[in-house]
């Protein structure tokens, strides 16, 4: 198969976020993103957030620059991105990170993503590992603890995410139009913590800056939720 050159690829990847997805995340959407200053813009870079639709690694990455784009990398699950349309858009157009979910591979797993950070590119990341209920905050695994105990100088930059879930929930391929809402936190500190410690406290980096939506809120997984509560 004949390979398509990378000014080409460019090329589409920013027509594909200027003309399609910035346009419907601002009229479908009405996505607001608070602290945007605060999103990296050079690497390397990991970027954190709550993870309940395909929505989200779109939403993350409409908000960089668009001459910025092509060092952003998405991780995904490889096995949901093998084939069809959207493994095409996650393969040639996000450049998504395919990572394969084998638990005997075990921190083998995360090699191409410290090798993408080894190239000062831009990880987006999900610690809570897939997609999980609408509006529900599950538990952050250690494979973002691994990532910050390799590259403990890259710097940790947590995302809030907003009603993602309730626009394209996980398992559904309908869109239904809700407000969104995008909160950039700032790096975060992490070099006192132990590596144990490190999955919890960004967890609750994230659930810090859902304090700071003025739409209603969504519950903890874990039963201590923040509960809903009606916007103003």
């Amino acid at each position: 198969m004949r390979t398509v050159p990378i000014a080409l690829r460019r090329a589409v990847q920013i027509i594909f976020f200027a003309v399609i997805v910035r346009p419907f995340l601002a009229v479908f959407m009405g996505l607001a993103t608070r602290h945007r200053q605060n999103l990296p813009r050079r690497g390397p870079a990991i970027i954190i957030a709550n993870h309940n639709s395909h929505l989200d690694t779109l939403s993350i990455m409409a908000q960089m620059p668009l001459g910025a784009l092509w060092r952003v990398r998405p991780v995904a699950a490889a096995d949901h991105f093998k084939k069809g349309v959207l493994g095409h858009i996650a393969r040639f157009i996000l450049r998504a990170i395919l990572i394969e979910r084998d638990n005997k591979l075990g921190v083998k797993a995360l090699a191409p993503i410290l090798a993408a950070l080894d190239r000062n590119e831009i990880i987006i990341f999900f610690p809570e590992g897939s997609r999980g209920e609408a509006e529900v905050l599950a538990r952050f695994r250690h494979g973002i603890s691994h990532l910050v105990a390799a590259r403990p100088d890259v710097p940790v930059i947590p995302i809030y995410l907003h009603n993602m879930g309730k626009c394209m929930p996980k398992g559904a391929w309908f869109f239904v139009p809700f407000n969104c809402e995008m909160i950039v936190g700032c790096p975060a500190d992490l070099t006192t913590l132990p590596a144990a410690i490190v999955p919890r406290h960004l967890k609750h980096l994230i659930e810090g800056l859902a304090a700071e939506t003025s739409l209603s809120r969504w519950d903890s997984e874990e039963g201590h939720g923040l509960g809903d509560r009606g916007a103003g």
